[in-house]
């Protein structure tokens, strides 16, 4: 088969949007304040944590490896 002779598929039609949410279901300004604040303070407490086992874990490999 050429490229001359190649048959083109049609697309699968698309489905229509969802209909929007109703005010109630949508999230509020506050609800979104605690969210953010929640993740922010999620993430600085693993990041203290990342810090805090390779300060740990860095001496202990230069003592096993003996760099």
């Amino acid at each position: 088969m050429t490229i001359a002779t190649a048959r083109v598929l049609p697309l699968p039609p698309r489905h229509p949007p969802p209909p929007p949410l109703p005010l109630s279901s949508r999230v509020v300004l506050t609800e979104f304040t605690k969210i953010a604040g929640a993740t922010s303070i999620g993430f600085l407490i693993m990041g203290f944590i990342g810090f805090f086992v390779k300060l740990i874990h860095i001496p202990i490999n230069n003592i096993i490896v003996g760099a």
